[in-house]
């Protein structure tokens, strides 16, 4: 069974030690050495260490790493393969208790560009799309899918061309936690940067890196290279698109009393109808941090209220501009009032979910109600959608959580919105771009359709006070002609 290793009490030590994987080989870096933690200097210096420890093992086969991929009962029986033998289990176990881990990446070619990056790709300059792709999956096995262990909640990626991310596993933590965490070392990075460093009396006899070994039967051999064929797979099937949305950003509905938020959840729900004439069962991280070990509910855009707004956006059924907003106003309500009540702790699917683990794990059974058809469908995300705001021009992407489903991450700045959409390619009905143009065509017509009200409103209010001014002239005429 899956378990979380977690440094919870005292009986348990804290880790010293990083893990570092180079060339698809795995190194112990002990960042504390005689009760002393190393600088940025030696820090660098055992990095380079690293690196040409790696290059004189270039030919080392063993990617263990990858079998890390796999689906968890495939991992899991492998990991019980490899745990047989003392050296493998010393190697796991020093993975396991590291801080973090940190991937140096191969270079990545400019023609993992995106078809559009047209401009990138002239000036041999990487784009959004590709770095994306390598935080993801390490872009094949060619290249880095091998240099990784995914089971780490964080995996610090830093590529030859100086592209850098990470990867993280979402079991123990929230992205927005993740986000704080990083926005963080940029702010530690650029106070560096300001002032002048000064340089620190360093160790003089820094211990080598240790390289990991691993003991690798028949069997292992076999799941490496099934390992490599399935995320190669994975990765070829994944479409992803990344829209930068310019013409306005968070600040735009703040003007129109409207939440950031329920405007691109919103903005969402009328692309998804304007693409397919329905709306389905969607997804929004709703953090209940407030509570001792809360992790998040969910907060559902797919409502009555914006059902029935979208069908008018659309034409599907006749209504007046004035009309069209007020329907938008009732759907923002909605949302509103169920993002408030998803915090606050009455949301409803952590609840259900709850209800049914207890039953299951008391030996009642599932009850019926979890067994409905209607309660399958509603658990059946093809719209998965979360907000990750950054200050910087960062942003988080993710896969879809169904085969004919979305990933919609989006990430409102000021003036612009990044959304980063995500689906299968094996899946004929899905299309990443087509979606982003359908978010971004919604977004353009909300903002319209905001701009003809409120002109209307004005042009209203100007004609009232013009017509108030004339019957006053007409009334002081009419006072001045009487006998």
């Amino acid at each position: 069974m899956d378990h979380l290793i977690q440094s919870k009490t005292s009986l348990f030590p804290e880790p010293e030690h990083l893990l570092v994987i180079c060339k698809n080989q795995f190194f112990v870096l002990d960042v504390v050495v005689n009760f002393t933690r190393l600088n940025e200097d030696d820090l660098y210096h055992q990095l380079v260490r690293i690196v040409r420890m790696a290059e004189d093992e270039i030919n080392d086969k063993n990617h263990i790493g990858v079998m890390s991929s796999l689906p968890r009962h495939e991992w899991a029986r492998t990991r019980n393969l490899l745990a047989r033998d003392s050296t493998n289990r010393d190697s796991l176990d020093m993975i396991e208790r590291c801080i973090f881990v940190l991937c140096l990446d191969e270079a990545v070619p400019i023609s993992h560009n995106h078809r559009n990056s047209v401009e990138e790709t002239m000036a041999q300059t990487r784009d959004d799309h590709s770095c994306a792709f390598q935080m993801l999956s390490g872009c094949g096995s060619e290249l880095n899918s091998c240099n990784r262990w995914y089971d780490k909640t964080m995996q610090f990626i830093i590529a030859k061309e100086g592209v850098s991310g990470l990867c993280y596993e979402h079991s123990p933590s929230e992205g927005i936690a993740v986000i704080q965490l990083i926005e963080h070392l940029f702010r530690y990075m650029d106070d560096k940067r300001r002032v002048k460093l000064k340089r620190e009396k360093s160790i003089c006899e820094l211990p080598i890196p240790r390289k990991l070994r691993w003991k690798v039967c028949e069997d292992v051999q076999q799941m490496i290279a099934y390992a490599k064929t399935e995320i190669d797979r994975v990765t070829a099937d994944l479409d992803l698109y990344i829209l930068r949305f310019d013409l306005f950003g968070r600040e735009f509905p703040k003007t129109q009393d409207m939440s950031p938020d329920c405007f691109i959840q919103l903005s969402l729900q009328l692309a998804y109808y304007r693409m397919y004439k329905k709306l389905v069962s969607t997804y929004e991280s709703a953090s209940t941090r407030r509570f001792r070990q809360g992790r998040v509910d969910n907060i559902r855009a797919n409502s009555l209220e914006a059902l029935e707004w979208v069908k008018a956006m659309t034409g599907e059924v006749e209504a007046t501009d004035e009309e069209k907003m007020l329907l938008w106003r009732k759907a923002m309500d909605y949302q509103t009032d169920l993002m408030i009540q998803n915090i606050l702790g009455y949301g409803m699917d952590c609840h259900l979910l709850a209800l049914k683990q207890v039953a299951e794990e008391s030996g009642m059974g599932t009850p019926e109600l979890f067994l409905d058809e209607s309660y399958r469908y509603s658990n059946y995300f093809a719209l998965s959608t979360s907000q990750v705001p950054t200050e910087t021009d960062s942003f988080m992407c993710y896969g879809p959580v169904v085969p004919d489903g979305y990933g919609a991450a989006y990430n409102p700045h000021p003036d612009y919105i990044l959304f980063i959409i995500s689906s299968f390619k094996r899946t004929k009905t899905t299309d990443s771009e087509q979606f982003a143009f359908f978010v971004e065509s919604s977004l353009i017509q909300m903002h319209d359709l905001c701009a003809r009200v409120s002109n209307n409103a004005s042009a209203a209010a100007a004609a009232a006070a013009a017509n108030g001014h004339r019957a006053s002239n007409e009334a002081a005429a009419s006072a001045a002609s009487a006998p």
